[in-house]
Protein backbone atom coordinates (compact mmCIF):
# COMPACT_ATOMS: atom_id res chain seq x y z
CA UNK A 1 0.00 0.00 0.00
CA UNK A 2 1.65 3.31 -0.86
CA UNK A 3 2.12 5.09 2.33
CA UNK A 4 -0.99 7.15 3.76
CA UNK A 5 -1.73 10.00 6.16
CA UNK A 6 -5.18 10.60 7.50
CA UNK A 7 -6.66 13.46 9.49
CA UNK A 8 -9.53 13.66 11.39
CA UNK A 9 -10.79 16.13 13.19
CA UNK A 10 -11.45 15.16 17.03
CA UNK A 11 -13.98 17.70 18.13
CA UNK A 12 -16.56 17.83 15.50
CA UNK A 13 -19.82 17.70 16.25
CA UNK A 14 -20.56 15.65 13.47
CA UNK A 15 -20.76 12.18 14.91
CA UNK A 16 -19.76 10.02 11.51
CA UNK A 17 -16.34 10.82 12.27
CA UNK A 18 -16.34 8.24 15.52
CA UNK A 19 -16.57 5.47 13.92
CA UNK A 20 -14.79 6.33 11.12
CA UNK A 21 -12.01 7.02 13.07
CA UNK A 22 -12.16 3.87 15.04
CA UNK A 23 -12.48 2.05 11.59
CA UNK A 24 -9.01 3.35 10.18
CA UNK A 25 -7.76 2.95 13.99
CA UNK A 26 -8.29 -1.15 13.64
CA UNK A 27 -6.35 -0.55 10.30
CA UNK A 28 -2.87 1.58 11.02
CA UNK A 29 -0.21 0.61 10.33
CA UNK A 30 3.22 1.67 9.07
CA UNK A 31 1.56 2.79 5.69
CA UNK A 32 -1.31 3.94 7.11
CA UNK A 33 -1.25 6.19 9.53
CA UNK A 34 -4.25 7.83 11.36
CA UNK A 35 -4.06 11.19 13.49
CA UNK A 36 -6.73 13.16 15.08
CA UNK A 37 -6.56 17.09 15.09
CA UNK A 38 -8.26 19.26 17.64
CA UNK A 39 -9.48 21.78 15.10
CA UNK A 40 -9.39 24.23 18.19
CA UNK A 41 -6.37 23.77 19.82
CA UNK A 42 -4.18 23.52 16.44
CA UNK A 43 -4.07 25.38 13.88
CA UNK A 44 -4.10 23.49 10.18
CA UNK A 45 -1.18 25.09 9.48
CA UNK A 46 0.45 23.09 12.33
CA UNK A 47 -1.26 20.02 11.40
CA UNK A 48 0.13 20.38 7.71
CA UNK A 49 3.32 21.44 9.54
CA UNK A 50 3.71 18.33 11.73
CA UNK A 51 1.98 15.51 9.61
CA UNK A 52 1.85 16.70 5.91
CA UNK A 53 -1.24 14.65 5.67
CA UNK A 54 -1.90 13.06 2.32
CA UNK A 55 -5.50 12.82 3.14
CA UNK A 56 -7.90 15.39 5.10
CA UNK A 57 -11.38 15.20 6.53
CA UNK A 58 -13.17 18.69 6.92
CA UNK A 59 -16.42 20.12 7.18
CA UNK A 60 -17.38 23.42 6.71
CA UNK A 61 -15.74 25.40 9.64
CA UNK A 62 -12.24 24.72 7.77
CA UNK A 63 -13.47 25.55 4.31
CA UNK A 64 -11.04 28.86 5.05
CA UNK A 65 -8.41 30.63 3.29
CA UNK A 66 -5.73 28.55 4.88
CA UNK A 67 -6.61 25.57 3.57
CA UNK A 68 -6.71 27.10 0.18
CA UNK A 69 -3.10 28.15 0.64
CA UNK A 70 -1.86 24.95 1.78
CA UNK A 71 -3.98 23.31 -1.23
CA UNK A 72 -1.51 25.46 -3.27
CA UNK A 73 1.46 24.13 -1.67
CA UNK A 74 0.61 20.58 -0.24
CA UNK A 75 -0.31 18.15 -2.22
CA UNK A 76 -3.57 16.44 -0.89
CA UNK A 77 -6.58 14.79 -1.22
CA UNK A 78 -9.53 16.63 0.93
CA UNK A 79 -13.24 15.02 2.02
CA UNK A 80 -15.78 17.48 3.50
CA UNK A 81 -18.34 16.44 5.74
CA UNK A 82 -21.39 18.52 5.62
CA UNK A 83 -25.28 18.43 6.06
CA UNK A 84 -25.89 21.33 3.52
CA UNK A 85 -26.78 20.44 0.19
CA UNK A 86 -26.02 23.53 -1.39
CA UNK A 87 -22.41 24.25 0.10
CA UNK A 88 -20.11 27.03 -1.92
CA UNK A 89 -16.51 26.41 -1.67
CA UNK A 90 -13.98 29.85 -0.98
CA UNK A 91 -11.22 28.30 -2.47
CA UNK A 92 -9.57 26.98 -5.10
CA UNK A 93 -9.28 23.00 -4.43
CA UNK A 94 -13.19 21.92 -4.63
CA UNK A 95 -13.31 18.79 -2.13
CA UNK A 96 -12.61 15.52 -4.18
CA UNK A 97 -15.75 13.85 -1.98
CA UNK A 98 -18.44 15.30 -0.36
CA UNK A 99 -19.96 13.49 2.41
CA UNK A 100 -23.62 14.57 3.48
CA UNK A 101 -24.69 13.60 6.53
CA UNK A 102 -28.72 15.14 5.75
CA UNK A 103 -28.64 11.91 3.40
CA UNK A 104 -29.23 14.28 0.58
CA UNK A 105 -28.77 11.96 -3.11
CA UNK A 106 -26.46 14.76 -4.73
CA UNK A 107 -28.02 13.78 -8.49
CA UNK A 108 -25.24 14.34 -11.12
CA UNK A 109 -22.52 14.76 -8.98
CA UNK A 110 -19.62 12.04 -9.20
CA UNK A 111 -18.19 12.96 -5.49
CA UNK A 112 -21.02 13.11 -3.59
CA UNK A 113 -21.38 10.22 -0.89
CA UNK A 114 -25.05 10.63 1.14
CA UNK A 115 -24.15 8.92 4.63
CA UNK A 116 -26.05 6.13 5.28
CA UNK A 117 -26.51 4.76 9.25
CA UNK A 118 -24.18 1.81 9.33
CA UNK A 119 -23.20 -0.89 12.42
CA UNK A 120 -20.84 0.93 14.62
CA UNK A 121 -18.77 -2.56 14.16
CA UNK A 122 -15.01 -1.71 15.14
CA UNK A 123 -16.49 0.13 18.46
CA UNK A 124 -18.92 -2.73 19.36
CA UNK A 125 -17.58 -5.80 17.81
CA UNK A 126 -16.30 -6.69 21.33
CA UNK A 127 -20.03 -6.59 22.99
CA UNK A 128 -20.82 -9.75 25.18
CA UNK A 129 -22.94 -11.18 28.00
CA UNK A 130 -22.81 -9.55 31.05
CA UNK A 131 -25.26 -10.94 33.81
CA UNK A 132 -25.52 -7.67 36.03
CA UNK A 133 -26.91 -5.85 32.22
CA UNK A 134 -29.14 -8.86 31.15
CA UNK A 135 -32.68 -7.60 30.52
CA UNK A 136 -35.87 -8.92 27.78
CA UNK A 137 -36.00 -5.63 26.72
CA UNK A 138 -33.35 -2.61 26.19
CA UNK A 139 -33.68 1.00 25.04
CA UNK A 140 -30.82 3.53 24.18
CA UNK A 141 -31.52 6.95 24.79
CA UNK A 142 -29.34 10.30 23.25
CA UNK A 143 -29.86 10.04 19.44
CA UNK A 144 -33.91 11.21 19.29
CA UNK A 145 -36.11 12.72 21.67
CA UNK A 146 -38.14 10.64 23.40
CA UNK A 147 -41.78 11.17 23.65
CA UNK A 148 -44.65 10.77 26.11
CA UNK A 149 -46.23 8.47 23.66
CA UNK A 150 -42.88 6.14 23.67
CA UNK A 151 -42.40 6.39 27.10
CA UNK A 152 -46.03 5.34 27.69
CA UNK A 153 -45.44 2.44 25.67
CA UNK A 154 -42.03 1.43 27.61
CA UNK A 155 -43.65 1.47 31.06
CA UNK A 156 -46.57 -1.17 29.71
CA UNK A 157 -43.93 -3.16 27.98
CA UNK A 158 -42.33 -3.08 32.20
CA UNK A 159 -45.38 -4.49 33.44
CA UNK A 160 -44.48 -7.65 31.86
CA UNK A 161 -40.81 -7.98 31.18
CA UNK A 162 -37.59 -6.79 32.31
CA UNK A 163 -36.86 -3.23 30.72
CA UNK A 164 -33.55 -1.63 30.95
CA UNK A 165 -33.02 2.08 29.74
CA UNK A 166 -29.79 3.16 29.09
CA UNK A 167 -28.11 6.75 27.17
CA UNK A 168 -26.88 10.60 27.66
CA UNK A 169 -30.46 11.52 27.81
CA UNK A 170 -32.30 10.81 31.10
CA UNK A 171 -35.77 9.88 31.23
CA UNK A 172 -38.43 10.30 34.20
CA UNK A 173 -39.06 6.14 34.33
CA UNK A 174 -37.55 3.71 37.81
CA UNK A 175 -35.37 1.58 35.11
CA UNK A 176 -32.98 4.32 33.22
CA UNK A 177 -29.88 3.23 34.80
CA UNK A 178 -27.75 6.56 33.22
CA UNK A 179 -25.49 7.26 31.01
CA UNK A 180 -23.18 4.35 29.13
CA UNK A 181 -19.85 4.49 27.31
CA UNK A 182 -19.85 2.79 24.07
CA UNK A 183 -18.46 -0.19 25.17
CA UNK A 184 -20.92 -0.57 28.40
CA UNK A 185 -23.44 -0.06 25.17
CA UNK A 186 -22.64 -3.04 23.35
CA UNK A 187 -22.55 -5.36 26.34
CA UNK A 188 -25.90 -4.00 26.96
CA UNK A 189 -27.42 -4.84 23.79
CA UNK A 190 -25.98 -8.22 23.89
CA UNK A 191 -26.87 -8.90 27.17
CA UNK A 192 -30.67 -8.32 25.89
CA UNK A 193 -33.63 -10.48 24.39
CA UNK A 194 -34.83 -7.47 22.30
CA UNK A 195 -33.98 -4.13 21.98
CA UNK A 196 -36.33 -1.35 21.22
CA UNK A 197 -35.35 1.37 18.17
CA UNK A 198 -37.42 4.87 18.24
CA UNK A 199 -35.63 6.11 15.62
CA UNK A 200 -31.73 6.43 16.58
CA UNK A 201 -30.44 3.29 14.34
CA UNK A 202 -29.25 1.18 16.93
CA UNK A 203 -31.11 -1.71 15.65
CA UNK A 204 -28.30 -2.22 13.32
CA UNK A 205 -25.36 -2.44 15.90
CA UNK A 206 -28.20 -5.20 17.55
CA UNK A 207 -28.35 -6.96 14.44
CA UNK A 208 -24.72 -7.23 14.18
CA UNK A 209 -24.56 -8.51 18.05
CA UNK A 210 -27.43 -11.18 16.73
CA UNK A 211 -30.05 -9.17 18.94
CA UNK A 212 -33.48 -9.11 17.80
CA UNK A 213 -34.83 -5.26 17.14
CA UNK A 214 -38.14 -3.37 16.94
CA UNK A 215 -38.33 0.01 15.00
CA UNK A 216 -40.87 2.53 16.11
CA UNK A 217 -42.27 3.22 12.89
CA UNK A 218 -40.53 1.78 9.38
CA UNK A 219 -37.44 3.75 8.70
CA UNK A 220 -35.22 0.22 7.42
CA UNK A 221 -36.75 -2.81 5.32
CA UNK A 222 -36.07 -5.79 6.71
CA UNK A 223 -36.75 -4.97 10.86
CA UNK A 224 -39.97 -5.83 12.52
CA UNK A 225 -41.67 -2.67 13.33
CA UNK A 226 -44.65 -1.05 15.85
CA UNK A 227 -46.36 1.91 15.61
CA UNK A 228 -48.63 1.36 18.97
CA UNK A 229 -49.06 -0.57 22.15
CA UNK A 230 -50.66 -3.72 20.45
CA UNK A 231 -48.43 -4.15 17.43
CA UNK A 232 -45.35 -3.73 19.78
CA UNK A 233 -47.01 -6.20 22.68
CA UNK A 234 -47.96 -9.11 19.91
CA UNK A 235 -44.32 -8.57 18.20
CA UNK A 236 -42.43 -8.73 21.38
CA UNK A 237 -44.16 -11.95 22.92
CA UNK A 238 -43.29 -13.58 19.30
CA UNK A 239 -39.67 -13.28 20.35
CA UNK A 240 -39.18 -13.15 24.00
CA UNK A 241 -41.69 -15.79 24.27
CA UNK A 242 -43.28 -18.03 21.93
CA UNK A 243 -40.90 -19.24 19.67
CA UNK A 244 -37.11 -19.31 20.25
CA UNK A 245 -36.18 -20.53 16.38
CA UNK A 246 -38.27 -17.68 14.88
CA UNK A 247 -36.04 -15.10 16.99
CA UNK A 248 -32.96 -16.93 16.19
CA UNK A 249 -34.07 -16.77 12.73
CA UNK A 250 -35.00 -13.53 12.53
CA UNK A 251 -31.72 -12.43 14.30
CA UNK A 252 -29.77 -13.90 11.90
CA UNK A 253 -31.38 -12.48 8.91
CA UNK A 254 -30.79 -9.05 10.48
CA UNK A 255 -27.37 -9.67 10.77
CA UNK A 256 -26.64 -11.11 7.37
CA UNK A 257 -28.26 -7.86 6.19
CA UNK A 258 -26.01 -5.37 8.28
CA UNK A 259 -22.94 -7.69 7.48
CA UNK A 260 -23.72 -7.50 4.21
CA UNK A 261 -23.39 -4.06 3.64
CA UNK A 262 -24.49 -1.66 6.18
CA UNK A 263 -21.77 -2.03 8.80
CA UNK A 264 -19.19 1.62 9.21
CA UNK A 265 -16.31 -0.48 7.65
CA UNK A 266 -18.66 -0.87 4.09
CA UNK A 267 -19.17 3.24 4.83
CA UNK A 268 -15.35 3.30 5.06
CA UNK A 269 -14.65 1.63 2.34
CA UNK A 270 -17.18 3.50 -0.25
CA UNK A 271 -15.58 6.69 0.79
CA UNK A 272 -11.94 5.58 -0.16
CA UNK A 273 -13.43 4.16 -3.38
CA UNK A 274 -14.29 7.37 -4.29
CA UNK A 275 -11.29 9.03 -3.11
CA UNK A 276 -9.38 6.37 -5.68
CA UNK A 277 -7.92 5.04 -2.99
CA UNK A 278 -8.90 0.92 -3.75
CA UNK A 279 -5.84 -0.38 -1.27
CA UNK A 280 -6.98 1.31 1.59
CA UNK A 281 -10.69 0.18 0.62
CA UNK A 282 -9.25 -3.55 0.62
CA UNK A 283 -7.17 -3.01 4.03
CA UNK A 284 -10.74 -1.84 5.31
CA UNK A 285 -13.05 -4.57 4.59
CA UNK A 286 -10.18 -6.81 4.94
CA UNK A 287 -10.30 -6.18 8.25
CA UNK A 288 -14.03 -6.38 8.41
CA UNK A 289 -13.96 -9.79 7.08
CA UNK A 290 -10.98 -10.51 9.90
CA UNK A 291 -13.62 -8.98 12.64
CA UNK A 292 -16.86 -11.70 11.12
CA UNK A 293 -14.56 -15.16 11.14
Amino acid sequence: MTAAKIAIPSNSAHSILHPLASVLKTVESESLQIVFWNTQEKSIFDLFDEFSPSHLFITEGELSEELNMLSNEFNFKYALITSQNDISFPIQQSPHLIINTSGADGVGATNHMPWQPASNVAQIHNGSYKKNKQSDILVLTGSVPMSDKMLDMIDCMSKTYSVKIVGSAMVNLPYYLGAISIFEKADFIKSAKLLLDFGSYDCLDAAYLKTPSLVYSQHTPVFKYFTNLTQLKDLASEIIQQNDERAENYADGLYGYVTGGHTSYHRCGTIFDMLGEPEIKEAVLGKLGELMQ
